[in-house]
């Protein structure tokens, strides 16, 4: 008998805040704080991420900026429910113990160049948020696939 299970997906909603009194503060005392909400993140885990490993690495505060998770949702399907403006990032544990960060974009391009037809980018960072590599990837409407070098090379031509 064989059995089948159905992948698990989670995505995390995050809240980013962006604290306006410290802008002006000298360091000295407290700081003031007049905190306004901006746009957070939208993160897909596929089944092999450690959610709570994954959360402590991207949330972060100090007097400037923070962001929190909001809400997590579990769910079969990655992209159910999310709006059509939400750009998620899909989330894979790498081999050095942190996490990959994939952001796929398409659409946003023809008005800055003709001739994008999408971007991946993928960030590594460690279990502690740090940043410890990115990649950038574009997708040309003739097919090509280029790095930001071979983006420049094919613009000098085109």
């Amino acid at each position: 008998m064989t059995t089948t299970t159905t992948p698990r997906f989670v995505q995390i909603f995050t809240q980013l805040r962006e604290n306006y009194g410290a802008h002006d503060w000298d360091g000295v005392g407290n700081c003031p704080q007049r905190w306004k909400n901006k746009t957070g993140s939208v993160y897909i885990l596929g089944p092999d991420v450690d959610v709570d490993k994954f959360t402590g690495s991207i949330e972060y505060a100090d007097n400037y900026f923070e962001e929190f998770v909001a809400f997590v949702e579990e769910t079969t399907e990655p992209y159910s429910g999310l709006e059509a403006w939400d750009t998620p990032l899909i989330i894979s544990p790498s081999p050095k113990g942190g996490f990959f960060m994939e952001l796929f974009q398409e659409a946003e391009f023809s008005s800055l160049r003709k001739g994008i037809k999408s971007k991946k980018t993928v960030t590594e960072i460690d279990q502690n948020g740090k940043h410890l590599s990115a990649t950038v990837e574009y997708c040309m409407e003739d097919g090509q696939t280029l790095d930001r070098e071979g983006l420049n090379e094919y613009f000098k031509v085109a």
